[in-house]
């Protein structure tokens, strides 16, 4: 009988132990892209069933869309390889998804909170930081800005371009102690997150039924994100008691607690900034980021006026929530073709090395791809080294800091 392994961990196990493979992934790339799209539409229309702070807190939880994804994906999966009668091997880094602890689920972010640095000396931590982060501000403006309290806030560690629209507008920026951000939610905002959660629940058990006749336990899903809003509820109502500062700076926009911060401060009258990041560029098609970062922001920042057109465009064909503006800017390009001459000094004579960026081997990381669970994904990276090294490559694998040790054997 073939096996099918879940993860980089059992990928290695059944192949020291020379077990067969299966061949290929038994859910097909097209099935699945359409059911993470429709899973974050359907997210999006249960948004729009509250309202006011309502709606705010769900919209900061997208993140339960991402884990209903991932469990009816490895639910279907299960299900195939019983078809197909193929050894399904549920390594430790996939069971979360095979075997979702749904009271777990539910307490993530107390469970976040609780485990935070302590607020002891949380004020001094705070004015260390705050002029470190700012130390080419000039000095009135850091010394105005903390007198005043007019400090924007900054939501997660802002990068380049960030820390540049800041400087350039003249305004230094304060991390938030989020520990602090507790009050009493009001009721009528349960009963509409709880609205929602029914909802959004329901639809994408339907869209599931259009690939798999896999189930998942639907109930406590439902009463996990239902906790999971809760403890987001009473933080909401925390951060909303606090005087609201004029710009918000989002990085790290899929964290639950950066969008709740922000969308708290919207309703005190702040602006919200974010910005390209990462591997932006190769996201054309990818509707999460519509989602992940237009659906919380007032203004997003590019490198290029050229990546803000496509940002714009994008934006206007997702529209989340829908009808309202965001304004895409861009840094004069001199900060672009700063950043590109610092990089841009290639090594004399013909490349040898070649380093392959490895696959975060996680299902939090890509979820409108169908080999997140890993294995397709570990197989392609380490052909690709194979290949390289029969053509005379040194090959460098760099994997993901967290999962260093393990892909160490079977990657490195």
């Amino acid at each position: 009988m073939t096996g099918l392994p879940t993860d980089i961990v059992s990928l290695a196990e059944m192949e020291a132990d020379s077990e067969p493979l299966a061949d290929e992934w038994p859910v097909q790339d097209d099935a699945f892209l359409r059911f993470s799209r429709g899973a974050y539409r359907v997210f999006a229309e249960a948004v729009a069933t509250a309202d006011g702070p309502a709606r705010d807190v769900f919209l900061a939880d997208l993140r339960m869309t991402e884990v209903l994804v991932q469990a009816f994906h490895a639910a279907a999966v299960e299900r195939a390889c019983a078809l197909q009668q193929t050894q399904l091997r549920i390594g430790p880094l996939a069971s979360a998804f095979y075997r979702p602890d749904w009271t777990l689920i539910g307490e993530q972010h107390e469970r976040t909170l609780s485990a935070g640095k302590r607020v002891r000396f949380a004020r001094l931590r705070q004015l260390r930081r705050y002029l470190a982060s700012n130390r080419q501000m000039p000095a009135r403006a850091l010394l105005a800005a903390l007198l005043r309290g007019r400090a924007i806030w900054a939501l997660g560690t802002p990068g380049p371009l960030l820390a540049e629209w800041a400087l350039r507008n003249r305004e230094p920026f304060v991390v938030p102690i989020l520990g602090r951000m507790r009050g009493n939610a009001d009721p009528a905002w349960l009963r509409q997150l709880g609205t929602a959660v029914d909802q959004a629940v329901d639809g994408v058990r339907v869209l599931a039924s259009e690939f798999t006749d896999a189930e998942i336990d639907h109930a406590a899903a439902k009463n996990a994100w239902r906790r999971r809003l809760a403890t987001l509820a009473a933080m909401y109502a925390g951060a909303r008691a606090l005087r609201a500062p004029r710009t918000v700076l989002v990085s790290g926009a899929g964290n639950p607690f950066h969008r709740l911060a922000a969308l708290a401060a919207r309703r005190g009258g702040a602006r919200i900034v974010s910005a390209q990041h990462g591997h932006n560029a190769g996201h054309v098609d990818a509707d999460i980021i519509c989602y992940n970062d237009y659906a919380i922001c007032d203004v997003f920042v590019c490198e290029t006026a050229g990546a803000a057109e496509v940002a714009r465009r994008r934006s206007e064909i997702i529209a989340v929530p829908p009808g309202r503006a965001i304004e895409f800017q861009s840094l004069p390009s001199s900060a672009v073709a700063r950043r590109w001459q610092a990089r841009a000094a290639l090594p004399r004579g013909a490349t040898k090395t070649v380093m392959v960026m490895g696959f975060a081997h996680s299902g939090r990381r890509t979820h409108t791809d169908v080999a997140y669970l890993s294995y397709p994904r570990a197989v392609l990276e380490r052909r690709i080294g194979k290949l390289l090294r029969a053509d005379g490559y040194r090959v460098i694998y760099k994997a993901h800091p967290e999962f260093a040790s393990v892909t160490r054997g079977p990657l490195g």
